[in-house]
C-alpha cells in the first residue's frame, strides 16, 4: 500500500468535513449561489477519497476477503469511483463558468448566477455523470470463482476488442479531464481578458471623473470572487497536470510495464495519482487563505470540542465506534458464524450505526451548535424524519428477523435448511428495507413551516390535519403498532417458543442419553446449538430490557394524556429522558454482546485493537 494512502483518509476526510460543516452555516459572507458550489465540490471530493482511498486500498489491504472482494461489489465501486471522480472534476467547471458569468457577462448574471440554477447544475452534472457510469459495472468479469461466489474484477475480454466498450473508454477519458482541463482554461484566460479590458476602461474614466476619491467599489466587490476562482481552478489545473501529462505519454508511447519503482515512468505515474487525491483537499486550505470569514469560523470549530462537549457525544462516539468495528469484524467472516447469522448481525449493526447518524447528529449536535444551516429548512427537517423513522423502523425489525430466523434453526429442522440461508437472509433484509422506506415517505408531508423568511420554509410543525383527519390518525396507530409494540411482542414470544422446545428436547435427550451404556454424556449437537442460543437470548433480551422503559413511558403517555411537564426534575419528564438514553443505548450494545458470547469475536477484536499500532509501527519503518 502506497505510504500517503494511509495519511490521506484522516488528513483529506477531515478537511472536507470541516469546509462542508463551516459553509453549510452560510456564514462565510459568500453567495448562496456560490456556497452551494463549493458544498458539492467538497461532497464530491469526499467521495473519492472513500472510494479510491478506503474501498480500493485500505480494506483490501488490510481486510482481505470480505465481501467487497466479490466481482459484483468491485465492479460496482468501479462506477462510484468513476461517477465521485467525474462530478467532483465538473463540480469545478462548473464552479468556473458560474464565476466566468457573474465577472463578464452582467446580463446573465441576474438569470444563471442563482442558488436555483446551481442546485438544478448540480443536480444534473450527478445525474447525467451517474447514469454515464453505469456501463463499468458490465465491464468487469470475475478472476476466479469459490463455491459459485465470483471473486475479484478483471476486464473482460471484449471491453479492449469491441468498437463499442473502446469508444465509450475514449468518451470517458475525453470527459474526464481533458474536455474540464480545456474549458478551465478557456474560461480563466476570458475572465482574465474581461478583467484587464475593464479595469483599462474604468480607470479612464475614474482618472475624468472630478472626484478625488479613485477607489472602485464594484471593482473592489470582485476582488474576493476573482482571487476564489483563480486559486481554485489554478489549483486544480496545477495538481491534474502531472497525471495528464503521464496519461498522453502513456497513450503515445504504450508504456503498460516498469522494470521496477525505480523506473522514471512508474515514479511519474505514482507523484501524479497522489497529486491528483491532493487536489481533493486543497479547496478547504484556499478558503483559509483568501476569505477572511471562512478564517474565523475554521477557529471556531477548532474551539468548539475544547469548548462545547454535548451530553450525547460520548454516546455517539461510542456507538460509532463499536458498530463499525463490529461491521469490520464480521464482513470479514472468520468469526466462526454462519453467513446467514452473519449476514443479519451486520446488517443490525448497520441499521444502528444510522439511528446513531439520523438521531443523534442530524437532530441533536448540528442543530444545537450549527443553527440556521440548511439541515432546518423545512423540506430538509422533514427528509431527515424520514430518514429516522426508516432508521428505527429497520433497526428494530432487524431484531426480530434476527429472532425469528433462530426460532426456525433452532425449532424446525425441516425450514432450517430451506430458511436459514445466505440467499433468504439478503431476501428478508432487502424486502425489509424498501418496505420500510416506503413505509416511512408519509412521513414526509406531516409537517408545514413554523416560519418563512424571503420565500424559504424554515422549522417543522406537525399540520393541524395531522390530528384530525381519520387517515393521518389511522397511519400513526399504525406506526406504533409496527415499532416497537408488534415486534416487542414477536420477539417475546419467539424466545417463549425457543425456550420451550429447548426444554422439551433437553429433557428427552437427557432421557436417551440415560438409557444408553455410553459413559460420555456430551451431547455433540446440544453443544453445537449453545453458542446460537446464547447469542439470540443475549441480543434479544438486551433489545427488550433497553426498549422497556421507553415502552412503558409510552403507554403511560397516551393514557394520562402527559403532554407537558412541570420542569427538569419532573418524574415523567425524567423517565422519558431515560427511556430515550437507554434506546439509543440499545443500538451499540451489541458488540459488547459479541465480545462476551463469542470467543473468535474477541480474537478478531484484538486483532483490530493493535492493527493501528503495528501499521503506524510499518509506516514509520517504510518513511526511514
Amino acid at each position: 500500500m502506497p505510504k500517503y494512502n494511509t495519511i490521506a483518509v484522516f488528513a483529506f476526510v477531515s478537511v472536507n468535513l470541516v469546509a462542508i460543516l463551516i459553509l453549510a452555516r452560510d456564514r462565510c459572507g459568500l453567495s448562496k449561489c456560490i456556497t452551494h458550489y463549493l458544498v458539492a465540490m467538497a461532497v464530491a471530493d469526499l467521495l473519492v477519497i472513500f472510494t479510491d482511498v478506503i474501498l480500493f486500498t485500505m480494506i483490501p489491504f488490510n481486510f482481505p476477503g470480505t465481501y467487497l472482494d466479490t466481482t459484483p461489489a468491485v465492479s460496482l465501486s468501479h462506477v462510484l469511483l468513476s461517477a465521485a471522480t467525474d462530478v467532483s472534476v465538473w463540480a469545478t467547471v462548473s464552479f468556473t463558468f458560474d464565476r466566468f458569468v457573474a465577472i463578464s457577462c452582467q446580463k446573465l448574471k441576474t438569470k444563471y448566477c442563482t442558488e436555483k440554477t446551481a442546485n438544478v447544475v448540480i443536480t444534473t452534472v450527478s445525474v447525467v455523470f451517474c447514469l454515464k457510469n453505469i456501463p463499468w459495472y458490465f465491464i468487469f468479469e470475475p478472476e476466479y470463482v469459490i463455491d459459485n461466489v465470483p471473486w475479484g474484477g478483471i476486464e473482460s475480454v471484449s471491453f479492449c476488442t469491441d468498437t463499442v466498450w473502446i469508444s465509450f473508454d475514449t468518451l470517458c477519458i475525453i470527459l474526464t479531464p481533458f474536455l474540464p482541463f480545456i474549458l478551465i482554461l478557456l474560461f480563466n484566460a476570458l475572465t482574465i481578458r474581461h478583467i484587464l479590458v475593464a479595469s483599462r476602461v474604468r480607470r479612464k474614466l475614474l482618472d475624468h471623473s472630478k472626484s478625488e476619491n479613485h477607489t472602485d467599489p464594484e471593482m473592489e466587490s470582485r476582488r474576493k470572487s476573482i482571487i476564489l476562482l483563480f486559486t481554485i481552478s489554478g489549483s486544480f489545473i496545477l495538481l491534474w497536470m502531472t497525471n495528464v501529462v503521464y496519461f498522453l505519454y502513456w497513450r503515445i508511447t504504450n508504456t503498460y510495464y516498469y522494470t521496477g519503482p525505480h523506473d522514471p515512468a512508474y515514479i511519474t505515474e505514482q507523484s501524479g495519482y497522489m497529486l491528483q487525491l491532493l487536489s481533493t483537499c486543497t479547496n478547504t486550505c484556499i478558503y483559509a487563505v483568501t476569505q477572511t470569514k471562512f478564517r474565523e469560523q475554521l477557529k471556531n470549530a477548532v474551539k468548539y470540542p475544547f469548548t462545547a462537549i454535548v451530553s450525547l457525544i460520548p454516546l455517539f462516539s461510542l456507538s460509532i465506534s463499536v458498530n463499525s468495528v463490529a461491521i469490520l469484524i464480521l464482513s470479514q467472516g472468520k468469526c466462526g458464524l454462519s453467513k446467514c447469522i452473519t449476514l443479519y448481525l451486520v446488517t443490525m449493526a448497520v441499521a444502528d450505526l444510522l439511528v446513531i447518524f439520523t438521531d443523534v447528529i442530524l437532530f441533536t449536535v448540528i442543530p444545537i451548535h450549527f443553527p440556521g444551516t440548511y439541515l432546518d429548512m423545512t423540506p430538509v427537517e422533514s427528509f431527515c424524519h424520514v430518514l429516522l423513522s426508516i432508521a428505527t423502523d429497520i433497526s428494530v425489525w432487524f431484531t426480530a428477523t434476527f429472532t425469528f430466523d433462530r426460532f426456525i434453526a433452532i425449532c424446525s429442522q425441516k425450514l432450517k435448511t430451506r430458511y436459514c440461508t445466505e440467499k433468504t437472509a439478503i431476501a428478508v433484509i432487502a424486502t425489509l428495507a424498501v418496505l420500510f422506506c416506503l413505509k416511512n415517505i408519509p412521513w414526509y408531508f406531516v409537517y408545514e413551516p413554523e416560519y418563512i423568511i424571503d420565500n424559504v420554509p424554515w422549522g417543522i410543525t406537525p399540520s393541524l390535519n395531522f390530528y384530525t383527519s381519520a387517515a393521518w390518525i389511522a397511519f400513526e396507530y399504525s406506526c406504533i403498532i409496527l415499532t416497537p409494540f408488534l415486534p416487542f411482542i414477536l420477539i417475546l414470544l419467539l424466545n417463549a417458543l425457543t425456550t420451550r422446545h429447548i426444554l422439551v428436547v433437553s429433557r428427552v435427550r437427557r432421557k436417551l442419553l440415560d438409557h444408553s451404556k455410553s459413559e460420555n454424556h456430551t451431547d455433540p449437537e446440544m453443544e453445537s446449538r449453545r453458542k446460537s442460543i446464547i447469542l439470540l437470548f443475549t441480543i434479544s433480551g438486551s433489545f427488550i430490557l433497553l426498549w422497556m422503559t421507553n415502552v412503558v413511558y409510552f403507554l403511560y403517555w397516551r393514557i394520562t394524556k402527559t403532554y407537558y411537564y412541570a420542569d427538569a426534575h419532573d418524574p415523567a419528564y425524567i423517565t422519558e429522558q431515560s427511556g430515550y438514553m437507554l434506546q439509543l443505548l440499545s443500538t451499540c450494545t451489541n458488540t459488547c454482546i459479541y465480545a462476551v458470547t463469542q470467543t473468535k469475536f474477541r480474537e478478531q477484536l484484538k486483532n483490530a485493537v493493535k492493527y493501528p499500532f503495528t501499521a503506524i509501527g510499518k509506516l514509520f519503518q517504510q518513511l526511514k
